[in-house]
């Protein structure tokens, strides 16, 4: 193992004898200032390697562990893709979104390890050109995903339409901003058709379901908060506009009437 220079390393893989060049990032040097070392991981296979290094380009460590335990604190790539994969969401609707314009491949909001990473890159590898610009499901370990490739997104995900995806695609085509905020979108249009998606009022509730957390990421307590769980609530529910709004007014009245 050796270094070339400060800012690009140079690392084989004890296991597969693959050669990783890596250029040291801003977020490696923010890692290096707070813990005095950077840790990165790149998926090999069946294997990862994990290397260590500090400001300097020296490494400090590299050892191999299976691609499904790769730690979650470890920034990880495969190839030149960095992977973002925490926080992880859990919720019966999975999205994945490989961004092939910036290199990115997102996974927080489906429960997917490092050798299904693997397996769905091999496929479109292999199959991409034949699955660009039509819908498909396609079947990865066991599992069934529905595969949609618009420009230079690839987006894999279940239990929605490839419609009901597409109504929504704006809002992760430059990467996803907030994944807890498109996880409560997803929910919503999870039951709308295709003519519901195209409502003016569908689309305004969704606009406020993605930009709900903008709010709620400012409000400690009072007012912002108040804000934040009335438009998710309502979004969701609109039928609880009225009890919501009556609880505010008045919860003791409404804890009277059988409401709270």
């Amino acid at each position: 193992m050796s270094t070339l220079g400060p800012k690009i390393l140079t690392v084989k893989c004890p296991k597969c004898s693959r050669v990783e060049k890596y250029t040291i990032t801003d977020d490696d040097l923010k890692e290096i200032k707070q813990i005095g070392i950077a840790r990165v991981g790149f998926l090999h296979g069946d294997h990862s390697l994990i290397i260590n290094f500090d400001l300097t380009g020296f490494i400090r460590g590299a050892y191999v562990v299976p691609s499904d335990e790769i730690p979650s604190d470890v920034r990880t790539y495969y190839r030149d893709f960095k992977i973002i994969s925490v926080p992880k969401i859990k919720s019966e609707i999975e999205l994945i979104v490989i961004d092939e314009k910036n290199r990115i491949i997102d996974t927080r909001l489906a429960d997917i390890t490092g050798s299904g990473i693997i397996k769905i890159m091999n496929y479109m590898e292999t199959y991409g050109d034949a699955v660009k610009g039509i819908a498909r499901r396609i079947g990865i370990s066991g599992r069934s995903y529905n595969i949609l490739v618009k420009n230079s997104l690839i987006i894999i995900f279940t239990k929605l339409s490839s419609r009901q995806v597409e109504s929504c695609i704006e809002y992760f085509s430059e990467g996803i901003k907030d994944p807890y905020s498109l996880q409560i979108v997803l929910q919503y249009i999870m039951d709308k058709t295709p003519d519901a998606l195209k409502n003016e009022e569908t689309r305004r509730r969704m606009n406020i379901l993605i930009n709900a957390n903008k709010v709620k990421i400012k409000a400690k307590k009072g007012t912002n908060a108040i804000r934040f769980a009335r438009a998710s609530i309502i979004a969701l529910w609109p039928e609880l506009e009225s009890v919501f709004d009556a609880i505010i007014r008045d919860p003791q009245k409404c804890l009277k009437q059988g409401y709270c």
